[in-house]
């Protein structure tokens, strides 16, 4: 079953709940619900306690259903769906490219790290060894003034407004540590920037001073947006499933 992990409620200085599941970065696992399942599925459906991960194309969609938007790798193979993208990303399979968001939370089996302007999986400093893995999202630049305008310049930002309100999921590491925290508010009124500071409000950071070991990225949010661990959960309501999630190593 899983295990060493710990179940964080946080609430921010606005009163808004956040549940985080606090883990080390070696007992990580990124899961392709797709393959194991041949549809989607839910956090609990699937049996592991984790998050949801990447953004990804609808199953109805008759464009490369199920496809996945980031990067996402275990062991440094995909764990996407078996879907190809069109030239524009030269043909590479989903779940080795960034088509929403270019940062990469990874892991290479002794270092924890995160890289902003990755598009391939191919990039330097993404790991493809066993034991590795590596989630793409979109950067949230902690401790940076000037966060929006990078966030902004990622692929596909346009889609997501910084202040517009929506479920949040987001991954917050400790390169130091070598902790990650996977973080989920299901309040449909959470902007990104507030999904931000509750990031750094719990790392003890602030505007404008260094980040430090600290990092972070988000994830897909909206109907998306699912934490689910045997000692609690946050699930957006009507939630939907995904094709892929951020896992802990062993199912529940």
């Amino acid at each position: 079953m899983a295990t060493n992990y710990n179940c964080i409620s946080y609430t921010d200085d606005a009163g808004r709940d956040f549940l985080i599941l606090k883990t080390l970065a070696s007992n990580i696992k990124l899961v392709s619900l797709y393959n194991e399942s041949k549809t989607c599925q839910t956090v609990k459906e699937s049996g592991y306690y984790g998050m949801n991960a990447s953004f990804f194309n609808m199953p109805d969609s008759t464009i490369r259903p199920c496809a996945l938007h980031n990067i996402a790798l275990q062991d440094g193979k995909t764990v996407g769906s078996g879907a190809t993208f069109d030239n524009n990303y030269n043909y590479a399979k989903d779940g080795t490219v960034n088509v929403t968001g270019n940062s990469v939370i990874c892991w290479s089996g002794s270092t924890l790290n995160c890289l902003n302007g990755i598009n391939y999986s191919t990039d330097a400093g993404i790991p493809a060894s066993r034991n590795s893995w590596a989630q793409g999202g979109f950067g949230l630049y902690l401790c940076d003034r000037n966060w929006q305008t990078k966030f902004e310049s990622e692929p596909n930002a346009g889609q997501y407004p910084v202040r517009g309100g929506s479920a949040r999921t987001g991954i917050l590491v400790n390169r130091s540590t070598k902790y990650v925290y996977l973080f989920a508010c299901r309040i449909l009124t959470t902007t990104i920037s507030e999904l931000r500071s509750a990031m750094m409000a719990y790392a003890g950071l602030t505007e404008g001073g260094s980040a430090g070991n600290w990092a972070a990225i988000m994830t897909d949010g909206g109907r998306s947006a699912q934490l689910y661990s045997g000692e609690g959960s946050a699930i957006v309501a009507n939630v939907r499933g995904g094709p892929q999630i951020i896992a802990l190593k062993n199912k529940a």
